[in-house]
C-alpha cells in the first residue's frame, strides 16, 4: 500500500458544491480517499475511468464482499447476482429472459393499463394527491409483481417498503426496523415459494421454484433472488419516477418543450435517468483489484479497493456537455445509470419501459401538474437516494 495518507476524504468529497465537485472530476478523475472507517479506496469519478472498472474483469465485486482483501473465500455462500464468473452468469440465465426487450416489450399493454387506472383513480380523488403514494408506488407493485407472478397484500406492503428504502439509503439509522423488515420479507417469500409448490402460477416465481425442486439453484439461493428482484423492481422504479416528474416539474421550459413534441419521450427518458441523483458520491458496490491495473493515469496495486460513481460519470463533462443542465434532446447520451459490462442492470428493459409509460400518462394526461408546495430556490434539486417519501402535485 501507500506510504502516505491520501489527503482527501469521502465526507470532503460529499460535502463539495457541484462546482468543486465539477473541478475534482476534471482534475483527478480516480483519487484516493479515507473512507469513514479511516481506510482507503479509490474514488473512481471519471466516464471512461468508471466503465473501464465496470467491464473489466480484473476488478472483483467478491474479493469486495470478503473484506476488500480477496482472500477469504465465497465457494460455500449461496451465489447470487453480486458474484463475479461462472456463479454470476449461471444466475442471470435463470432470470434474463423475463426481462429481455422482447418480454418486456409484450408487457406494454398492461403497463399502460395500469398506469391508465391509476390515473382515472388519481382525477376522481381530486388535488392533491401524493405521486409517491398514489401512482408511483402501485405501479411499480403492480408491475414487478405480473413479472414475479406475484401480490402484496396491503399488510405486506409497508414491511417491504421500509425494508427496500434501507437498502436505498446512504444512511440508515433504525437498524432493527430494517432487520424485522427484512424478516418479514423473508418470510413473505418463503410462504410464496410453498404456494407457487402447491398450485404454480406460470410467473418468474414458479420457474425459479421449478428450477429450485430441479437442482439448479438452492432454497437460499431461491429466496435470495426473489427478494432482490422484487426490491430491485420495486423501490428503483418509484424513486425513478418520482425523481423523473420532479425534474420535469422543476424544469418548466424543458416539460413544455416535451408536452410539445411528444416524439422526444425516449430520448427524455434517458437524460432523466442520466439526472437522476446528481453529481454526487453515490457509489456503487466496491471493487477489488485482482492484479495490478492502470486506471487512466492511476496505477491500481493488487488488492487495493475501487469504488465508483455512476453519478459522477454520468456528469463528466468531457462526455455531456453542460452537464448540469436538463436537455430532454441530448443525443447521444451514453449515462450508466443502469452500469456497464457483465453486471450491467437486469431491469434496465423494463425501468425504461415503465418510466415511459408513467410519464405519458402523467404529462398528457394532467397538463397543468405542477407541485403543492415548490421547495425554497436553495434546496437541493437532487434530494439524497431513498428520501423522497412523499410528493404532492395539483393539476
Amino acid at each position: 500500500m501507500r506510504q502516505s495518507a491520501p489527503s482527501l476524504r469521502i465526507d470532503q468529497v460529499r460535502a463539495m458544491d457541484q462546482d468543486h465537485f465539477a473541478a475534482l472530476l476534471r482534475d483527478q478523475p480516480v483519487c484516493e480517499v479515507a473512507l469513514d472507517d479511516d481506510t482507503t479506496a479509490w474514488l473512481v469519478l471519471g466516464h471512461a475511468e468508471v466503465r473501464q472498472v465496470l467491464t473489466d474483469p480484473r476488478f472483483r465485486r467478491e474479493a469486495a464482499s470478503s473484506g476488500l482483501t480477496g482472500s477469504a473465500g465465497t465457494a460455500a455462500k449461496p451465489r447470487s447476482l453480486h458474484m463475479d464468473g461462472p456463479a454470476h452468469r449461471e444466475m442471470r440465465a435463470l432470470v434474463a429472459h423475463a426481462f429481455s426487450r422482447r418480454a418486456v416489450e409484450r408487457m406494454r399493454p398492461a403497463v399502460t393499463e395500469v398506469c391508465s387506472g391509476l390515473l382515472t383513480e388519481l382525477v376522481a380523488a381530486g388535488p392533491p394527491a401524493d405521486l409517491v403514494g398514489q401512482f408511483a408506488t402501485p405501479m411499480s407493485l403492480a408491475v414487478i409483481g405480473e413479472v414475479l407472478g406475484l401480490s402484496v397484500t396491503a399488510e405486506e406492503h409497508e414491511a417491504i417498503r421500509v425494508w427496500t428504502r434501507s437498502k436505498l439509503s446512504q444512511a440508515v439509522t433504525d437498524q432493527d426496523a430494517v432487520r424485522t423488515s427484512g424478516l418479514h420479507l423473508f418470510h413473505y417469500f418463503q410462504a410464496q415459494i410453498a404456494a407457487q409448490r402447491e398450485r404454480p402460477s406460470g410467473g418468474l416465481t414458479a420457474q425459479l421454484v421449478a428450477a429450485c425442486d430441479e437442482q439448479q439453484l438452492t432454497e437460499m439461493e431461491l429466496l435470495q433472488l426473489l427478494m432482490m428482484l422484487f426490491a430491485a423492481g420495486h423501490e428503483t422504479t418509484v424513486e425513478a419516477v418520482t425523481r423523473a416528474v420532479l425534474q420535469l416539474l422543476r424544469g418548466p421550459a424543458q416539460l413544455d418543450r416535451l408536452r410539445q413534441r411528444p416524439e422526444l419521450l425516449e430520448i427524455a427518458v434517458e437524460e432523466l435517468l442520466r439526472r437522476q441523483f446528481g453529481p454526487t458520491v453515490g457509489v456503487d458496490r466496491g471493487r477489488v483489484a485482482a492484479e495490478d491495473v492502470t486506471l487512466g493515469s492511476v496505477a491500481i496495486r493488487q488488492g487495493e479497493a475501487v469504488m465508483v460513481s455512476l453519478d459522477a460519470a454520468n456528469h463528466d463533462a468531457r462526455v455531456f456537455p453542460d452537464p448540469k443542465r436538463l436537455d430532454l434532446g441530448r443525443q447521444p447520451n451514453p449515462h450508466l445509470s443502469f452500469g456497464d459490462g457483465p453486471h450491467f442492470c437486469l431491469g434496465a428493459a423494463l425501468a425504461r419501459l415503465e418510466l415511459e409509460v408513467a410519464l405519458r400518462s402523467l404529462i398528457w394526461g394532467l397538463p397543468a401538474l405542477a407541485e403543492v408546495d415548490p421547495p425554497p430556490a436553495a434546496e437541493p434539486a437532487h434530494p439524497p437516494l431513498g428520501s423522497i417519501r412523499q410528493l404532492m402535485v395539483r393539476w
